[in-house]
């Protein structure tokens, strides 16, 4: 049986005040973060990275 590749994330919950105000930034117009975005959230520069291109 192949297993699944996993990534690490950060949920809302866990996010201190700063990641929360980028993951409102990266958030999609309905509310949603994307899990492509979440996977930024360990490293939360190129989350901001990603959201400027």
């Amino acid at each position: 049986m192949k297993q699944a590749a996993w990534i690490s994330m950060v949920e809302d919950e866990e996010a201190d005040d700063q990641l929360k105000q980028i993951f409102d930034v990266a958030r999609t117009p309905h509310g949603t973060l994307d899990n492509v975005m979440r996977t930024h959230s360990l490293r939360p520069a190129s989350m901001i990275d990603h959201v400027t291109l």
